[in-house]
This record gives structure tokens, sequence and C-alpha cells, in this order.
């Protein structure tokens, strides 16, 4: 009896992951295709990175297609799940000496370039009546995450 329930459970959670999969599969397909894509472009056209024509495909994809709701459930997936997976396969990928090499001769750069970012921001949003934190949560968010996508999507 007891085996029996063990494996109806078992079935059951094979049952599930199953589902989910295929539920996960449409949207994970597009992501991939996106992905492919980018490679190819950002391999025969060396301005173009394939991060950035990436991010270029997902926004015109987006905007100027009607993307099917089977599709949202994998695309989300790959969005807050796979995206996290790369940014720690890409930090583990770093070398900790060359980090403070690098940020050690950028860092007057990072910061003049961020504490202008943060105080033009700023400005912006006086001239546009902004009150409150909203302006200084749009500078910062603004300066640092730029920054951020600015050297992810920068040649090595």
């Amino acid at each position: 009896m007891e085996e029996a329930l063990r494996k109806n459970l078992t079935k059951k959670k094979m049952m599930s992951s199953y589902v989910k999969i295929m539920k996960l599969l449409p949207g994970l397909t597009m992501v991939s295709m996106v992905a492919y894509i980018s490679l190819l472009i950002g391999n025969n056209i060396p301005l173009l990175r394939s991060t950035v024509v990436a991010i270029v495909l997902g926004m015109l994809l987006r905007n100027f297609m009607s993307i099917p709701d089977t599709f949202e459930e994998g695309i989300q997936y790959s969005a807050k799940k796979l995206l996290k997976l790369a940014i720690i396969l890409l930090g583990v990928n770093l070398n900790l000496w060359q980090l403070l090499v690098i940020s050690g001769q950028s860092l007057i750069g990072i910061v003049l370039v961020d504490g202008f970012g943060i105080l033009f921001t700023l400005y912006i949003s006086r001239i546009m009546n902004l009150s409150g934190n909203i302006p200084l949560l749009i500078g910062v968010g603004t300066a640092i995450c730029g920054a951020t996508a600015i050297a992810t999507i920068s040649p090595k």
C-alpha cells in the first residue's frame, strides 16, 4: 500500500514537472531564438555587440508584435531566473585581480559620470516639477544601473 502511494506521488510530481516545462517551452524557445540571432549579428558586425542586438530585438518584438500569452511564462522565467543565473556566471568568470586593477583605474571616472548622471537627473526632475524621493530614486537608478549595463555590454 505504501509503495503504491509513493509511486503515485512520484508520478504526480513528474506530471507536474512535465506540465511546468511544457508551459515554459514556447517562451524559452522564443528567447533562445532571439539570443541566437543576436549572437549571429553580434559576431558578424563588429560594431554591434550581441547584448545590444538582443535588447533591441526584444524591444521590437514586445512593442510591434502581438506575442501570444502562451509565450509569457517562459519569457518571464528567462527574465527573472535565467538572467540572474547569467549575471552570477558572468561574475564567476571575472578575475578578482583584473577587477581591482580596472576598478582602481576607472574609479574617478565612474564617480564623476555617476555623480553627473544623478545631478543631471535631479535638475531635469526640478524642471518637470517632480517632488519627494522620486527624482533621487530615478537619478541613482539611472546612474548606477546605466553604468552597470554599459559595463556589461562593453567590449572585453
